[in-house]
């Protein structure tokens, strides 16, 4: 057991005393190994986490961000594709529903235009023969007038030969009385010569009648006898 009796100062014990500045720099020594060896280990420790955990860390993670982003960059390209599909299928909808509706309407028109025409084609028809009948009519009027005129000389004719025949016949009714007066005179002047002369072989005869152009005496009758004026 070491005896730790401390001496006064100044005695020396006749044990050897180590030297304070050796000591002091042993010491520093010591310690800077200290330190050096820590820093070491620490940068061994630091390496070996970054080199087993830190690298595997990001690259697992970059990994994973690199993934996901492929993920995602392949959503975003599918979806892209179904959406350029889609648009593609609804354009080509819209384009065959517009076709459609451009052909409908397209026929329609070509009806409509055929239905102008024809009517187009019916109402030249009928102006051609507006156009005809007003010239007909304008004949006819011109005929009309014409034929009026005709009628009206006519009516001026027919009244002068009206006249005419009036005055005729009234003349000719004159003369016929004229004629019948002279005609009568003379049948009873006729009768007379003829019946009287019969009379004296027959005083009954005091009439006389014509019959088929014959005088016939008689005892009675109309005509009466003038054998004695």
């Amino acid at each position: 057991m070491v005896d730790n009796k401390v001496l006064p100062q100044g005695i020396w014990d006749g044990k050897e005393r180590p030297n304070k500045d050796v000591s002091n720099k042993e010491r520093s020594l010591k310690n800077a190994g200290s330190k050096n060896v820590v820093i070491i280990i620490s940068v061994i420790v630091g390496f070996l986490l970054l080199l087993f955990v830190v690298q595997p860390a990001i690259l697992g993670l970059g990994v994973y961000q690199a993934e996901g982003n492929n993920s995602d960059m392949e959503l975003l390209g599918q979806s892209i594709q179904d959406l350029r599909l889609q648009i593609d299928t609804e354009n080509t909808q819209a384009a065959e529903e517009l076709q459609s509706a451009l052909t409908a309407k397209t026929d329609e028109l070509n009806t409509k235009i055929a239905e102008l025409t024809q009517k187009a084609g019916e109402l030249t028809k009928c102006l051609a023969e507006q156009s005809s009948l007003y010239s007909a009519k304008e004949l006819y009027e011109k005929t009309i007038d014409s034929f009026e005129v005709r009628i009206t000389e006519k009516d001026a004719e027919v009244q002068a030969a009206k006249d005419e025949n009036a005055a005729e016949i009234t003349a000719l009714k004159e003369e016929v009385e004229t004629v019948k007066s002279s005609f009568d005179v003379l049948i009873k002047n006729m009768a007379n010569n003829i019946c009287c002369k019969q009379k004296v072989d027959n005083p009954s005869i005091n009439y006389y009648t014509i019959e088929n152009n014959k005088v016939l005496c008689s005892s009675e009758g109309t005509n009466q006898l003038s054998c004695f004026s």
